[in-house]
């Protein structure tokens, strides 16, 4: 039975998945003219609006100071490997949940695979890229039974965890993947026998497959991933890289969170948003996420929608305080209401100072 084209699409941690991922088109649709889409009749212009929408529904990666980071060490280690001889060095991508880590490490495989396609053309059969996600509770068979799933090759459970990784590891060489992407590494946790074994397994893909091996999770140290002598040898092989959330302290801090908003209105697909508009709100935004990208990416996404379904064709404070977030964003902007209360409440109770004191203007902000 073909799915219809509304059905949900399939996960990249299958190999039809990924190849949706990667052949996506991530350009921004053309905006129609105004005065175009003013004459379109009720129904082209529901259609376009509906595209607007669905525009806006997807999250997109955003040239962010942290996903152009990933992007350029994990090239860099992924070009570096290309003639090393054994265990190649990986790279591991560790946060708290929200900060972006799972959509660089697709950006990084999508960026790589459309790479390496351009240069081979006529490979289409090969694999460059395999992106597989650690479920929790992973058991030993998980890792190679994840990577068999992502390729579609049936397997039998009685199967021992030997005779899986050797089918895994000849899959991937067959397929000649160069890079291969686990997420929720978190979830492998060697203080339980189970994960201690998946851990074996990590290392003996890296020794049997000449490929880059990056793995992304929250916290990778405080949840043990280097931790006694198996993770001793993973810290041996991976540098890592903290990806870490947006902060609203310094100038130079604040100055990065502007240009990401700047960014994301920049975007946008409405008619009437002026360009700085979401920019005079960066305070606000902030106090609202917590500097999460993913938090950010839906509360502005979510006010896009709302002011196309409204008519309005701009984002207003209005349409940004009637959006719902996480629950983890929402605690925020309740403790970051607290502060600002009692901040105000402190400051009435200080008495005035007699000598007025001049304030130098603040630089101008420049996307």
């Amino acid at each position: 039975m073909k799915p219809d084209e509304d059905d949900d699409p399939e996960p990249p941690i299958t190999l039809d998945g990924w190849r949706a991922q990667v052949n996506k088109d991530y350009k921004t649709p053309t905006l129609l003219d105004r005065a175009a889409y003013d004459e379109l009749s009720p129904g082209d212009r529901e259609s376009n609006d509906e595209m607007r929408r669905d525009y806006h529904r997807d999250p997109r990666p955003l040239g962010i100071p942290t996903f152009r980071k990933v992007l350029l060490q994990g090239r860099k280690q992924y070009e570096n490997n290309k003639r090393y001889q054994g265990a190649r060095p990986g790279l591991v991508l560790s946060g708290e949940g929200g900060v972006g880590k799972s959509t660089a490490l697709r950006g990084l495989g999508i960026m790589i695979e459309i790479r390496w396609r351009e240069l081979r053309p006529d490979s289409q059969d090969a694999v460059p890229v395999v992106y597989i996600s650690l479920p929790g509770g992973t058991r030993p068979k998980g890792l190679p039974g994840s990577i068999l799933d992502f390729f579609g090759v049936p397997f039998k459970h009685r199967d021992t965890e030997l005779a899986l990784n050797r089918q895994a590891c000849e899959l991937l060489r067959s397929a000649r993947t160069s890079l291969i992407l686990i997420d929720e590494i978190h979830n492998l946790n060697h203080a339980s026998a189970a994960g201690a074994e998946v851990s074996d397994h990590l290392k003996y893909f890296t020794e049997h497959v000449p490929a880059t091996f990056v793995l992304a999770g929250i916290d990778v140290v405080g949840n043990g991933l280097f931790s006694g002598r198996r993770g001793q040898q993973l810290a041996r092989r991976f540098r890592m890289l903290d990806v870490k959330p947006f902060n609203y302290g310094s100038s130079d801090e604040q100055h990065e969170w502007l240009r990401v908003i700047a960014q994301f209105e920049h975007s946008l697909l409405l008619y009437n948003h002026r360009p700085g508009t979401l920019v005079k709100h960066a305070k606000y935004l902030f106090d609202r996420t917590g500097g999460i990208m993913t938090s950010l990416s839906s509360l502005i996404r979510e006010a896009a929608i709302d002011s196309i379904n409204d008519r309005t064709e701009s984002i207003s404070r209005s349409h940004l305080d009637d959006v719902l977030l996480d629950y983890s964003a929402e605690e925020h902007a309740v403790e970051a209401r607290k502060r600002a209360a009692a901040t105000k409440k402190a400051t009435k109770a200080t008495p005035k100072k007699s000598v007025a004191h001049s304030k130098s203007p603040k630089p101008a902000f420049t996307p």
